[in-house]
């Protein structure tokens, strides 16, 4: 049920917009200094030394919040359940850290105070099956399936039963892939930790059989992987690649090679081609653009072979 959990906090992180402002900066430079302070007073691995940071940021004002006061604030009223981990057993103790902040870090992060300072993975096996698919049915907190349209044009999609707010207003017909084991529970299966296919206790009304466009990307992916990703390969611009220039391209918005060009008067367009495996690429040495790379999503033209060198 982690994952289920998981969503609670990129959801409300979602619904709002403050990964780059001070509050986030605040606390990753706190986070710094505790982090060295901690490291000077005990001789542990740096592993051991994340995790003590990460308990006790959790218990400083405005980092922490309770997860039970998470839930409610998504609109689902909590009533008599008591909603924490397994370790916590009681919402006056079970504190994350802010869904702002959480959504800037890696997945491991993803755990209350006593979880970090006991370096467990939170577990949730003692909520009530049904509080835990009321949560799996808010559409703040539904699990998220980008329809066909979303995924060819890399729109963020949101989490409406029924048709997406984008194929409404573009008057399009808004159809989501139906996972393999959409029979089975998700949060229960074998697919993978963040299936972005639909199971039947999703909530959606608009689930069909039929494959996703074969070019596409979930851009709700895409988003959180530039935030907490760094791609160190570069995106050769299809100018450089013309003329054989990879060695001297870089990720730059516009690369050394042709802000030259464009000073000497060639009008020529510093473009990248989008990954066809966008989110999911894992070659080494791909030469198309990815999501944790410094380039605007808008300003990539989509998948297309490189144009034939000179």
């Amino acid at each position: 049920m982690s994952s289920l959990i998981q969503r609670v906090l990129v959801g409300m992180s979602l619904s709002r917009t403050q990964q780059n402002q001070p509050f986030v900066t605040n606390y990753n430079q706190d986070f710094s200094k505790v982090f060295l302070r901690l490291k000077e007073e005990k001789n542990f691995s740096n592993q051991i030394i994340k995790s003590s940071t990460m308990a006790e940021m959790v218990k400083v004002k405005d980092r922490g919040i309770k997860l039970q006061e998470l839930v409610e604030n998504s609109g689902l009223a909590t009533g008599t359940v008591k909603v924490s981990c397994d370790e916590c057993l009681g919402e006056d103790t079970c504190t994350f850290l802010h869904p702002e902040i959480v959504y800037t870090l890696p997945d491991a992060d993803y755990c209350c105070g006593k979880c970090y300072e006991r370096r467990l993975h939170c577990k949730f096996t003692k909520l009530p099956e049904d509080f835990l698919q009321s949560l799996r049915t808010l559409p703040l907190l539904r699990a998220h399936v980008p329809c066909h349209a979303c995924w060819e044009s890399g729109k963020l999609c949101d989490n409406n039963s029924g048709s997406c707010k984008n194929c409404e207003s573009s008057s399009l017909t808004c159809e989501r892939v139906a996972c393999e084991a959409y029979n089975e529970s998700r949060d229960n299966w074998f697919c993978p930790r963040h299936c972005d296919k639909a199971h039947y206790n999703d909530g959606y009304s608009n689930v069909v059989e039929h494959p996703r466009p074969r070019r596409g990307y979930n851009a709700q992916i895409a988003a959180r992987k530039a935030v907490i990703e760094t791609d160190t390969r570069v995106s050769v611009c299809t100018e450089c690649w013309r003329n054989r220039g990879d060695k001297l391209c870089t990720n730059a918005k516009i690369c050394p090679p042709c802000t030259i060009r464009i000073q000497k008067g060639d009008a020529i367009a510093c473009t990248r081609i989008r990954c066809a495996a966008y989110t999911e690429c894992s070659v080494d040495n791909c030469k198309f653009a990815h999501p944790a790379q410094p380039f605007e999503a808008g300003s990539l033209v989509d998948f297309e072979p490189f144009p034939r060198r000179r």
